[in-house]
């Protein structure tokens, strides 16, 4: 164990090193384009369509190094993000984008258009429920989250297609919070989170039994 343990340091230590590295770089970059950028009234937009994880990464890293001249806009359909980013310099519009027009305009469904510079997709995945949920407004998203709920706690037997990571976490949630539930994971592969090793799929699957979850 300790041998492997070292191993891992050895090959993962320059690649935290190398990050640490980039990162502390991108924040005194990020610290001097504070106080370099101005909002010029002739500023292009770079316009990003959606605030899924990817672009709201993109928005951060633009928002800390477009030189003056550029903006950011963020086109979301959503009334609210999962989780709250608060950046300068970018101006967010409740809205949907329903085209990308000649001459370099984004088209929304409120009828306003609006000009760019650059445009970034990065509107997400599509998952199904709970994993990402449909409703676009912030109560109606709650309300989705404790239908859901209502629906576990009704049933008796639940299964569940996939043991991706959400698959697994979802299954060991029920079975932690509804013990006596019959929880059952079915899975296309013969190895539990296929993209990593053999000795994840063992621990996680004994974990998994040790719980009570039967697994397909």
């Amino acid at each position: 164990m300790a041998n492997d343990k070292l191993r891992v340091f050895g090959k993962y230590f320059p690649v935290f090193l190398n990050y640490g590295f980039s990162l502390l770089v991108q924040r005194i970059q990020a610290l001097i384009h504070r106080y370099t950028w101005k909002n010029l009234p002739s500023s292009q937009n770079v316009v990003v369509i959606g605030g899924s994880f990817a672009g709201i990464t993109l928005i951060r890293r633009l928002a800390e190094s477009l030189p003056s001249g550029y903006k950011v806009v963020l086109i979301e359909k959503n009334s609210h993000f999962n989780y709250t980013f608060n950046f300068l310099r970018y101006s967010v519009v409740k809205d949907v984008a329903i085209g990308v027009r000649e001459g370099d305009v984004v088209e929304l469904a409120s009828g306003r258009k609006i000009p760019f510079a650059y445009l970034a997709i990065a509107t997400g995945v599509t998952q199904s429920p709970p994993a990402k949920l449909l409703a676009r407004e912030k109560a109606d998203a709650c309300a989705e989250l404790r239908a859901l709920q209502t629906r576990i706690q009704d049933a008796s037997q639940i299964a569940i297609v996939g043991a991706s990571a959400v698959g697994m976490q979802i299954a060991s949630d029920i079975k932690s919070f509804y013990p006596e539930k019959s929880v059952l994971l079915i899975h296309s592969r013969q190895q539990l989170m296929s993209s990593f090793g053999v000795r994840l799929h063992e621990c996680v699957f004994e974990k998994l039994q040790t719980m009570g979850i039967d697994i397909i």
